[in-house]
């Protein structure tokens, strides 16, 4: 290829994938679901996922206007971490450039975030990322440090982190460990450190006053008209909500799950190949290799408890690549 036509190529092939994700961020909003987690707080105690609305108080009250312009800069957020902590692959060469828009734009993996505009699910990748990109700069004890404190912020953006993104960087510990670069005691110290938090924000993290009041009082705060859903879940039981599932996948929605899964297929068979080669080139035994992909696989546990299936596929794949 002509070299001034390969480096235009290129820079086109990095900018891609937010291009794509315009589509969506220009479109429809109408989701409701995940900006309404704006809205809970401390005010009454301490609450489950109630930290970036206890951070958004000092607003007082939050237009839908505001919230779109809070979804635009938190995608500008998870696009510019991607970018920065992942430079070396996006701004490589060529080839490079091209595999990285095909994990990036060719899967919709930011254009997937886009569409989810603020839902906390963007908070919990960014936190990810970005602990992460500490193992890419930092010694790995204090890295680890910065691992664990990033992942105690996502796990009271919501608790679903320490299925979704967690595995990724209890992989990445494990690897180290395995390396020798830090002691096994510290790798499980980090993991007794982030299942004690886990189970205390399960624990303490409930209703100080009824959650239909709770609810019209949030309403008085923004124009936006809150999703009701958010509040039942914060409410249930692991029972109740097993029981709100099973009313919830009908024939229609089941049938779009399975069309996910099959459309995901080809993409996911390729991550698994990467990864295996990568972990093979590591010197890993077959065992281990298809233990570290069940581990990345553990976001498909939270399907039972209700959790979108096509949302869940999306981050195996980037805890794959």
């Amino acid at each position: 290829m002509n070299t001034s036509l390969e480096r235009w190529a290129g820079r086109l092939l990095t900018v891609l994938p937010v291009l794509a994700s315009m589509v969506w961020l220009g479109g429809t909003f109408q989701r409701a679901y995940g900006p309404t987690h704006y809205f809970l707080n401390y005010r009454h105690g301490f609450l489950k996922r109630a930290i970036v609305g206890e951070l958004l108080l000092p607003l007082h009250f939050i237009s839908l206007h505001t919230i779109l312009a809070i979804e635009l800069v938190i995608f500008a957020t998870l696009a510019a971490v991607t970018y920065i902590v992942f430079r070396r692959t996006l701004f490589g060469t060529f080839a490079e450039r091209a595999f990285a828009t095909f994990l990036l734009a060719a899967p919709a993996l930011l254009p997937h975030f886009a569409y989810l505009s603020g839902d906390l699910d963007s908070l919990l990748y960014i936190c990810a990322v970005l602990a992460v990109g500490a193992f890419f700069t930092m010694p790995p004890v204090v890295a680890i440090s910065c691992a664990v404190a990033l992942s105690i912020v996502a796990l009271l953006i919501h608790e679903a982190f320490l299925m979704l993104f967690y595995p990724l960087l209890l992989a990445v510990i494990f690897d180290l460990a395995r390396r020798r670069r830090i002691r096994a005691g510290v790798a499980i110290a980090q993991l007794v450190v982030i299942g004690i938090t886990f189970f205390a924000i399960l624990h303490f993290g409930k209703w100080s006053v009824p959650h239909p009041e709770y609810m019209a009082a949030a309403q008085q705060l923004t124009n936006m008209q809150l999703e009701g859903t958010v509040f039942l879940v914060l409410s249930n039981t692991l029972q109740q909500q097993l029981h709100f599932v099973a009313a919830l996948y009908d024939k229609h929605l089941i049938a779009g799950v399975l069309l996910s899964c099959l459309v995901s297929l080809p993409y996911f068979a390729m991550l698994v190949w990467l990864m295996q080669g990568a972990l093979t080139a590591r010197g890993y035994a077959k065992k281990s290799r298809w233990s570290l992909l069940l581990l990345l696989c553990a976001p498909l546990l939270l399907l039972p408890l209700g959790h979108d299936a096509m949302r869940w596929i999306s981050a195996i794949c980037v805890n794959v690549s």
